[in-house]
């Protein structure tokens, strides 16, 4: 019986032009979902390559102009572009690049790797550059994300199973049907069932045979965990649908326009309304400070202390001992000195504005990620999100990474800028170097989200199914 279920329900999903223009309409935005994220994926990696170029010929230029000076014991340039000059070696010279290396399932899921900055250029001066110099996107863009794989299958795969199963309980009356099937042994209920497993299994064929061409189209390796974890979310999600389908179509078991009804308002609610109250709750009750207080409140400390650098300068020497070498003698006048200090007492006056950039940011994302159980659209983002390494919180762990670099490069030159030791050919090699940053490989289990969700829909679908007769 069960065989004669699925071969009149196949024969029905063949002859309906919707369920054709469904499938077609999906390939094809999936198709244009992969060409653009890996547009976006593609300008990062140039950029990319191109910092790598950079990093690596700026000490072999620094090192070989060190040479030439050596060679002949004469250097006519300005002192501020001395290559030897520690103030010149900290904040020009001996700059490093540190790179956040995305994963080609970038591509799919850009995450936050649009609003992230994924590389920096670290110097020993200025610390706020690590938070004022990100880059810079499309405010809107930011809002609403990338058209990429990802999006696709969170906001237009409900809808493709939505067209694909909204008249199962009703097609049988619809298409007069249902006398026939009811003259076989073989109560409604069963019915239904059997063509809702069979229209997931079709879809589920269909969604993992895409994405496993899309990744052999676009070099994502298939034998990669990430990509078992994005597949799997995918198919985990699509099932939670067939199951909030199967719960409306017990409700409305007569009218297939009622059923796409309720499933277009618990689209538009869950998918679209809840996120967006979520942000609004969460940026409302922590807001974030204003960028424009803290560029403000720098400029007014740096132009403030430029007017009383030599009392700064010696409150710093007196806090540090250490650094005031017997043998160079210490000129309170030196430019480099003082813009040196100058920077390091600025960061002290505005760090708790800084820090509270951090402590807000931190706040709303708590918040996001317990409300964010009430949408399974954002459940699966964050699903996503860790897939492709392009979650917030791989890219905190990139800003610790490169705030730790920083205040060792720092510590480093401290020494050299206060005494005004400057730097030889030999001494060069003894630079700090950052390292390359290593992305944690996080796997975040939601699936046993979206199979208590989808139990619940099934159960209580079953249960209307079995009180109400048609």
């Amino acid at each position: 019986m069960i065989r004669t279920i699925i071969r009149q329900d196949w024969w029905m999903i063949r002859q309906h032009f919707l369920y054709k223009l469904l499938t077609l309409v999906f390939g094809v935005c999936l198709l244009l979902a992969l060409w653009n994220g890996n547009g976006i994926y593609q300008s990062k990696m140039k950029t990319h390559a191109a910092i790598d170029s950079i990093a690596r010929q700026q000490p072999v230029d620094h090192l070989q102009q060190v040479k030439a000076i050596e060679e002949t014991g004469v250097y006519t340039g300005s002192p501020f572009s001395d290559p030897r000059a520690p103030y010149a070696v900290a904040t020009h010279y001996a700059a490093r690049y540190i790179t956040y290396s995305l994963h080609p399932l970038a591509k799919w899921n850009t995450g936050q790797s649009d609003i992230q900055a994924t590389y920096y250029k670290v110097t020993a001066s200025k610390r706020q550059a690590l938070l004022v110099n990100e880059e810079i996107a499309n405010p809107q863009v930011q809002f609403t994300g990338y058209f990429d794989i990802a999006f696709v299958i969170i906001y237009l795969l409900p809808l493709f199973v939505i067209g694909f199963t909204y008249n199962i309980s009703a097609q049988e009356n619809e298409f007069g049907t249902l006398r026939m099937l009811l003259s076989e042994p073989v109560s409604i209920t069963k019915i239904i069932a059997v063509k809702f497993v069979f229209r997931f299994l079709l879809t589920s064929v269909l969604l993992w045979t895409l994405l496993v061409l899309l990744a052999l189209v676009s070099k994502v390796p298939l034998h990669d965990g990430r990509w078992f974890q994005f597949a799997a979310g995918a198919g985990c999600y699509t099932l939670l649908w067939f199951g909030v389908s199967w719960l409306f179509n017990a409700c409305s078991r007569k009218n297939s326009g009622t059923t796409a009804s309720l499933l277009a308002a618990f689209w538009l609610c869950f998918i679209v309304l809840v996120p967006g109250i979520i942000n609004m709750i969460a940026t409302g009750r922590y807001p974030m400070p204003s960028r424009i207080d803290l560029i403000t409140q720098t400029r007014e400390a740096a132009a403030d202390i430029s007017k009383k650098n030599s009392d700064v300068l010696g409150k710093y020497l007196q806090d540090h001992p250490e650094l005031v070498s017997d043998t160079v003698g210490m000129n309170y006048n030196d430019f480099a000195v003082k813009a040196f200090t100058a920077v390091v007492e600025t960061e002290k006056i505005t760090a708790p504005l800084r820090n509270l950039f951090d402590e807000q940011l931190g706040s709303q994302q708590k918040i996001a990620a317990t409300l964010g159980y009430c949408s399974p659209a954002l459940v699966l983002q964050q699903s996503f999100n860790y897939s492709a390494a392009t979650h917030e919180d791989d890219f905190r762990a990139f800003k610790e990474h490169v705030g730790t670099f920083f205040t060792k490069n720092r510590t480093f030159h401290t020494n050299r800028i206060i005494s005004q030791k400057r730097f030889t050919s030999e001494e060069l090699s003894s630079l700090p170097e950052p390292g390359a940053f290593e992305v944690a490989d996080t796997k975040k289990n939601t699936y046993i989200y979206f199979v208590l969700f989808t139990m619940v829909c099934l159960l209580s679908g079953w249960v209307l199914m079995k009180r109400r007769l048609y």
